[in-house]
């Protein structure tokens, strides 16, 4: 979750909720786990905060509290989907590990339900073309797009047409996005156009109508090429060509029609969705049957505006393979869409963010006895459910480490058991799953109830992490002498059979930034991992909006300086937190609440 937003009194909110405050559960007794982690103050308890000549706030205290508990039926976060696995080729003893061929499957791109989310929630090749007023409208890719295009239509019908290159395995495949729509400004040109060179025709002489003829006449302007200095007004793209075989011509393509557009805000944004697009590729001299799916935009807000597009990969791998004598469904997903399955997901210190948060550069993502029941999960995230991983070298499962090795196709793939010399790492928050990065990559790890988690020997740094506490309930103190209450005695009396509802989804997640300190683990001894609470809040100046306005921005910051980037308790988020502007002398200048964006 991004951070909280703020501006001054007379400004309008861009968005609907924040982080602040509400009580997060505690287990019961009957656990020897350690506690949950927090209490916030709610929103009657806030302090206000304070601006001095400076611009210094304070927003509230946050406290966390630790106190027993217990989980009564923990649920792991994710989306519900259910899928049939047919034809999966089976486990293929090796002498270097386990090894299973994965089949080629496709999303079901007409299906509007959930059960294809989680292999189409992928990362995307897009482009972003700025337009509107004194922005001229650029083909960033026109250079590429020539170097591909042999041959393509003579003219379209957007005056604008978007030109690109989508990379795909060894292969660059070109595009042109077009309209089916004509602007309506542009038939009112024509229709003008037209009757100024009919009254022009009717009024000329004999003798000037001679003369041209003698001259070859006046050139008309060519209709099927438009001015591509007229302002750009917002049209549904949708209508592609698509160099399917990547023989450099376009003209052989037929046209694939938008299968769904929205036309939102009076015709002024425009929202299109493809068929899946099926084709072949070549990955490392091998042809690999794929697809595509593409999403675009087109929006016009007056002196901004934008195009937008994105390719989603239209295909996954699916397989079962043998891990240390039990069967493993997996699911290879090409999360970064280039056609490729094997992308490791890296760390890379040229890559910056203005917060200073730490994030990877993301490559392809693998599945691991996928729950497809649950209900809370970001597909986007592998510390929001046990059953994600990052495309890497090396895999811990169940406390044991594997080193992966996925061919670039993602046709097969090979865990071998890992000979690594291996220490512990541990937090006082108890259960929690993290991703740290080190020389080794990217490794997840998930730790047991006392917070105990094994990582090889090395200099390793926290990257993110999420502390789920869904489905923990506070503990309940029975009154001496009570009568049992007949609710109580029936809940009791029915135990299991009865009906109850699932718990209600209690998380927070952070990313670390680069300022977190490197943890040396060594052989068989166990370091601290920094993070969680207590959580402070943090304003900072986002922009200035002129000589007296400023927009605020304010996170939530952990305990090693991670940042809170979602959180949810009780299945809401929690409420905005309020904050009160006052001058040197105390008068107050303004108040109001944080913006969750």
């Amino acid at each position: 979750m991004p951070p909280w937003t703020g501006r001054k009194a007379g400004r309008n909110p861009s968005h609907a909720d924040c982080t602040a405050c509400a009580k997060l559960p505690a287990r019961t007794a009957r656990s020897t786990r350690p506690p949950a982690f927090a209490t916030i103050l709610p929103p009657t308890e806030r302090r206000g905060c304070l601006l001095s000549g400076v611009g210094l706030f304070r927003v509230g205290v946050i406290i966390l509290q630790v106190g027993k508990a217990v989980r009564m039926g923990k649920a792991i976060c994710c989306f519900g989907w259910v899928v049939v696995v047919t034809g999966l080729v089976g486990p293929v003893a090796s002498a270097s590990g386990e090894s299973c061929s994965l089949e080629m499957k496709k999303v079901d791109t007409s299906s509007t339900s959930n059960d294809t989310y989680l292999f189409r929630a992928t990362s995307s090749q897009s482009f972003f073309l700025p337009v509107g007023e004194g922005v001229r409208f650029r083909d960033n890719e026109a250079q590429e797009f020539a170097g591909v295009i042999k041959k393509e239509l003579e003219s379209y019908r957007a005056v604008h047409p978007v030109r690109g290159v989508v990379n795909l395995g060894t292969q660059k495949f070109a595009y042109v996005l077009d309209t089916s729509v004509e602007p309506e400004e542009d038939k009112k040109d024509a229709e003008e156009s037209e009757g100024k060179e009919e009254k022009s025709e009717k009024s000329e002489g004999v003798l000037s109508a001679l003369a041209k003829v003698l001259t070859g006449g006046e050139k008309k302007p060519d209709k099927d090429k438009p001015d591509k200095n007229k302002p750009f007004k917002p049209v549904p793209y949708d209508r592609l060509y698509f160099d399917r075989d990547g023989d450099g011509d376009l003209t052989d393509e037929e046209v694939i029609e938008a299968s769904s557009t929205r036309d939102l805000n009076n015709n002024r944004y425009f929202a299109c969705t493809f068929p899946r697009i099926d084709l072949a590729i070549e990955v490392e001299s091998e042809s690999v049957d794929y697809a595509v799916v593409l999403d675009t935009t087109a929006y016009d807000g007056g002196s901004y505006g934008y195009v937008n597009g994105s390719f989603h990969a239209g295909a996954y791998r699916e397989g079962e393979l043998t891990v240390d004598g039990k069967k493993r469904r997996l699911v290879l997903i090409d999360f970064n869409s280039n056609g490729r399955f094997d992308d490791a997901s890296r760390f890379e210190s040229s890559v910056h963010y203005s917060d200073g948060q730490v994030r990877p550069v993301l490559g392809d993502r693998l599945y691991v006895d996928p729950d497809m029941k649950a209900t809370y999960r970001s597909p986007y995230d592998v510390t929001s459910g046990d059953d994600l991983f990052d495309v890497g070298s090396l895999l811990c499962l169940e406390g044991k480490f594997y080193k992966m090795t996925v061919s670039p196709s993602g046709d097969k793939l090979t865990l071998e058991p890992a000979n690594v010399e291996s220490g512990y790492v541990t937090n006082a928050v108890g259960e929690y799953r993290a991703v740290v990065y080190g020389d080794a990559g990217l490794l997840k790890l998930r730790s047991d109830e006392s917070g105990k988690a094994p990582v090889p020997v090395g200099s390793w740094k926290l990257m993110n992490y999420t502390l789920d506490r869904t489905g923990f309930e506070p503990e309940k103190k029975p009154e001496e002498n009570a009568e049992p209450s007949i609710l109580g005695v029936l809940t009791e009396a029915i135990g299991a059979a009865a009906t109850v509802k699932p718990p209600r989804q209690t998380f927070v997640a952070a990313h670390a930034t680069t300022a977190y300190e490197a943890v040396e683990v060594k052989k068989g001894e166990t370091v601290k991992l920094p993070f969680g609470p207590p959580y402070r809040p943090q304003v900072d100046v986002q922009y200035r909006s002129g000589a007296d306005e400023v927009s605020l921005g304010m996170s939530l910051i952990g305990s090693a300086g991670e940042i809170c980037s979602n959180m949810y308790v009780n299945g809401n988020r929690p409420g905005k937190p309020a904050f009160t502007i006052a001058g040197p002398d105390g008068e107050k200048v303004a108040e109001g609440a944080f913006e969750y964006g």
